[in-house]
């Protein structure tokens, strides 16, 4: 029970109960009293065995009756989830459907009242989504239809609205799915490799229609971009004119949307970025900043600890330490627990590394669980800084040489995972070979560091310590 339980928010948890004693959704006494127990903190964890003591004092356990009370209500759950989907995903569906019915049942007057209704609710709406089209077309074509019923000559209006509709939610979904193909490809080693299909007349459909896009249908506009800043990442002018149009109307977006609108320009500015194009960090900064002000940086419940991890490298590349302490301090609550462990001490690892604090950055360290590949090489990284910078040579050597080994011992690591580690492996070797050499091969070293055009982990302290090197064996 507590597994069902931790998914829902307070405010779900209070609708499941109104749900669960409601006649109309259930009429077993039993499932409201097994509710009743399970909802709170000594319940959720109870056996089945203490479950039907409690539920049937006195009587014998009987695992088939149990197992059937659970089953109940195990279905009620599934229920509440689909009517919850319902409200907060597809809210006009409700009223769809019974504009549906109305017209089945001949309810002519109601139906007319309620497309009105109806339609003066749809046009005052701003988000258009693919529930919107969706609903928008369907009851343009009852209307049209109820013109039949009352055995009037229907108007064409009604069909145009209807099929221009249609084609912005086919369009709508069919950039969402190019997106996510085109992140996809960018991310994983496994690519998509069929061919997308009326990807050119989508895009075309998007140009020809562009004015009244950007003026009418901004989610359909701002996924555009999304995807032509993505296909076309050598034109900036698609992500910047997302970040404008984000900027410019993001008080008319709720903080889910504008949050996930401000993930897909940070998403395109990391890409940028790990294809060593480091002018794209201050920008990266400046959005997480933005995100943390406006308060969309955490989902529901929580920072996805992807994006917290992102944050703080994204701090640390700006060298804004005094705002990245007070980000960890104010935000460390709000990180996933399953991640707490391995994000927190990653965070304060690179807080202490910047402050030369080298043994707490070592105590922080090992305490990391390692619960993503992400983490290892990020903290694997600092060791190795934080052992050149302590002088502890040997332990450099064994970090790279365990580096090696978790390329081969982990099949699932991403190709820019993978090539992370491998730059780090490359350039800390070099680093240790570098030690004592003469100015020439310090600089032949900074010269060859410069030429790599791909993204290289540390590229700026590495040069400082080059250049430190250096200095010393010109002195």
């Amino acid at each position: 029970m507590d597994k069902l339980f931790k998914h829902l928010s307070k405010d779900e948890l209070i609708k499941f109960e109104k749900f669960v004693k409601s006649p109309y959704f259930n009429n077993s006494t039993k499932v409201i009293e097994l509710f009743t127990i399970v909802n709170t903190p000594e319940g959720e964890k109870l056996s089945k065995h203490k479950l039907f003591t409690l539920l049937y004092p006195g009587e014998k356990y009987n695992d088939t009756r149990m197992r059937k009370i659970l089953s109940d209500f195990n279905k009620l759950f599934e229920k509440f989830l689909g009517y919850r989907g319902i409200e907060t995903i597809d809210p006009l569906s409700i009223n769809t459907q019974m504009l549906e019915l109305m017209q089945e049942k001949g309810m002519s007057e109601e139906f007319s009242s309620g497309y009105r209704q109806l339609s003066k609710k749809l046009a005052s709406e701003y988000f258009k989504e693919d529930p919107y089209y969706r609903s928008f077309s369907r009851i343009e074509l009852l209307h049209y239809y109820s013109g039949y019923n009352k055995l009037k000559k229907p108007s064409p209006a009604g069909l145009e609205m209807a099929s221009f509709y249609m084609d912005l939610q086919f369009v709508y979904i069919k950039l969402n799915l190019m997106r996510d193909i085109m992140l996809h490809n960018i991310l994983n080693k496994e690519k998509y490799s069929r061919k997308i299909e009326f990807q050119d007349e989508v895009l075309k459909f998007v140009k020809d229609n562009l004015k009244v896009i950007i003026k009418e249908h901004p989610n359909l506009y701002i996924i555009y971009l999304t995807v032509m800043a993505t296909a076309d990442d050598n034109n900036p002018s698609y992500i910047s004119d997302l970040a404008e149009f984000v900027k410019t109307n993001e008080k008319k977006f709720d903080k889910s949307r504008l949050g996930f609108y401000y993930t897909y320009i940070t998403s395109f500015y990391w890409n940028k970025i790990n294809q060593g194009d480091i002018s794209y960090r201050p920008k990266l900064m400046d959005a997480y900043k933005q995100m943390e002000r406006k308060g969309v940086i955490k989902s529901e419940k929580y920072i996805p600890h992807n994006i917290f991890n992102s944050v703080v490298i994204a701090a640390v590349w700006a060298n804004d330490l005094h705002w990245l302490e007070n980000f960890v301090e104010n935000h460390r609550n709000d990180l996933e627990p399953e991640f707490f462990n391995d994000v927190y001490n990653l965070s304060m690892a690179k807080i202490q590394f910047c402050k030369r604090k080298y043994e707490m950055t070592l105590k922080y360290l090992n305490d990391i669980e390692y619960k993503s590949p992400t983490y290892y090489i990020n903290a694997k990284t600092i060791l190795l800084k934080t052992l050149y910078e302590m002088g502890d040579y040997d332990g450099m050597k064994y970090t790279l040489d365990s580096l090696k080994h978790y390329i081969y011992r982990n099949s699932a690591l991403v190709n820019q995972q993978v090539h992370n580690i491998k730059m780090v492996i490359k350039y800390f070797k070099y680093l240790l070979k570098l030690k004592g050499k003469n100015y020439t091969a310090l600089q032949k070293f900074l010269e060859m560091l410069e030429r790599e055009k791909t993204f290289v982990p540390e590229r700026k302290w590495l040069t400082e310590k080059i250049t430190e090197l250096s200095n010393l064996a010109e002195a």
